[in-house]
């Protein structure tokens, strides 16, 4: 069930600068996996607090960038050892996070967006022709590229969520 948390009220009257905090608890599900869906657009940022039996809590926090019509997946393990969030990435994902980037005006320049879209499609090309090698090099180049560009053309929070995915697949190959 959803609720909101509002920020602590100061006793002596000053406005309090902190913003509430949008909470969702639900019950541990039958197969000890969460599968979260996001949609909308914007960026975001999922946050859990999971306790195990003896009330230790294990916290993990995932960023994303969503677009209208795209769906991000993202998976939670709860069992006695809760593991961290674990997003469904593939190039596809990657690519639609850039172009969500791009739309959200957090990549400024088009050239760098389009630079990193096409070699991002090539990447996309070697994994179907399963060059695995050649595609775990381009990613690689396309992260250096990203955190060349970072802060000057690319803001910090896309950067981040980008290069998070490219690790991610490119350690997955």
């Amino acid at each position: 069930f959803p609720f909101t948390e509002e920020p602590l009220a100061d006793i002596f009257g000053s406005p309090s600068s902190a913003t509430p905090l949008k909470i969702f608890q639900f019950p541990t599900p039958p197969d000890d996996l969460y599968t979260v869906k996001i949609t909308g657009e914007g960026t975001y940022n999922l946050n859990t607090y999971l306790y195990n039996q003896e009330g230790q809590v294990q916290t993990a926090s995932f960023k994303g960038l969503a677009s209208a019509g795209q769906i991000d997946f993202l998976s939670l393990l709860v069992d006695e050892n809760p593991q961290a969030i674990t997003s469904q990435i593939s190039i596809d994902s990657i690519i639609n996070d850039l172009d969500s980037a791009y739309k959200l005006r957090l990549i400024t320049k088009k050239g760098i967006y389009l630079s990193l879209r096409n070699q991002l499609l090539a990447t996309k090309r070697f994994l179907e022709q399963e060059k695995i090698g050649s595609a775990k090099r381009l990613l690689l180049a396309v992260e250096k590229q990203i955190k060349k560009y970072t802060p000057k053309f690319i803001k910090p929070l896309a950067s981040e969520v980008l290069l998070s995915d490219l690790k991610t697949l490119r350690e997955s190959l």
